[in-house]
Formats: C-alpha cells, structure tokens, sequence
C-alpha cells in the first residue's frame, strides 16, 4: 500500500525526502527481506558433538538424507554399546 502511495506521490511531482520517503523506503526494503526470506530453501543439518568440539557433518535441503545418517550413527552407537 504504501509502494502505490509513493508511487502516486513521485506522479504527482512532490518530493519523497523527508520522513515520509524514509518511510516507504523502510516498507520497501522489508518486504523485499521478507519476500527473500519466504523463498529462502530449508536446509538440514547433521551435527555431533566430541570432546574435540562440535562438527557438521552433512547439510541437505532434503530431510531424507540427513534423517538416513542419523538414523545410522544411532544404530552405530547402539551396536557398540551393545558388545
């Protein structure tokens, strides 16, 4: 709304530097943010933490093959603990 509101106002010949024009510059550039972060792919990740640290492992924009890895340092870990 306020996009068409400078639009109009730029038509009309009045001058958009004043408070006004910081204003529909602040609206404009958050909704560009947030169009970018609304496109933005969801990524996962697999983490482990060691005495050494923490370390990434694996990141996916796919939730299949991070849960598969997980799902084998569990299994991996139960084995060991097992014997």
């Amino acid at each position: 709304m306020a996009l068409i509101a400078a639009i109009n106002a730029a038509a009309a010949g009045n001058s958009m530097s004043g408070p006004l024009g910081f204003a529909v510059f602040g609206v404009v550039v958050g909704f560009l943010g947030w169009l970018m972060r609304k496109q933005a792919k969801q990524s996962y990740e697999v983490q482990i933490t060691t005495a050494a640290g923490e370390q990434k492992l694996l990141r996916s924009t796919e939730r299949e093959m991070p849960a598969a890895v997980v799902a084998a340092l569990n299994q991996a870990i139960a084995d060991r603990e097992a014997h």
